[in-house]
């Protein structure tokens, strides 16, 4: 199997779960501000925050991934990372269904344009 599939394949795969088109919709989602979270409901707000933190740390781990694919350190990370997003699907499937949430996350999920 191609190695860069298959870091294409996790990236997609993890961003759709949680609600993103691809991933660089995750990325800008990730390098908002904390400001606009004030109308979400107190554990949507914490939700984001962790979720934030979690696409830095996703974000960084692929780049190290990418420079160095033999890193098992590194590899076990992204594969702990990738674990720790599915187990937030129900989350997110629930908190979609608050139309403020919804339109919160959605606006981070179109297409990007240069």
């Amino acid at each position: 199997m191609n190695t860069q599939n298959s870091k294409k394949d996790i990236l997609s795969k993890t961003a759709h779960n949680l609600g993103f088109n691809d991933f660089s919709s995750a990325s800008s989602f990730a390098g908002q501000s904390d400001d606009e979270l004030s109308s979400l409901e107190p554990d949507q707000r914490q939700f984001l925050r962790l979720y934030k933190q979690w696409i830095r740390k996703f974000s960084d781990s692929i780049k190290r991934q990418a420079e160095n694919p033999k890193d098992l350190l590194n590899n076990k990370m992204v594969q702990l990372l990738t674990d720790e997003s599915k187990r937030w699907t129900k989350h997110v499937k629930s908190y979609m269904q608050d139309p403020v949430f919804s339109a919160y996350l959605s606006k981070f999920n179109q297409p990007q344009t240069v």
